[in-house]
């Protein structure tokens, strides 16, 4: 799932409005709820890293040419930083 601060700042603007918290004013509410809802998207891209556990993906293959192929798997953690 991608991180999408439109729709994050719908869903914050929603609960404020359901929740009795916040009325609608002329947009103004839209506009802090996009300020918050970038903000909380920008700090999770800034600081995210997916980690792919050891064994997961196979780097290499061996054999082959009648002896049967034999895969490699990765030795460490793939660190993959999301952008």
């Amino acid at each position: 799932m991608a991180l999408n601060a439109s729709t994050l700042s719908n869903l914050i603007k929603n609960g404020l409005l359901s929740g009795g918290i916040a009325t609608e004013t002329g947009g103004q509410l839209q506009n802090t709820c996009d300020s918050i809802a970038e903000s909380i998207v920008d700090h999770f891209k800034d600081d995210q890293v997916v980690q792919i556990p050891i064994g997961a993906v196979i780097v290499s293959v061996t054999g082959g040419s009648g002896a049967p192929a034999v895969g490699v798997p990765n030795a460490a953690p793939i660190d993959c930083v999301v952008s």
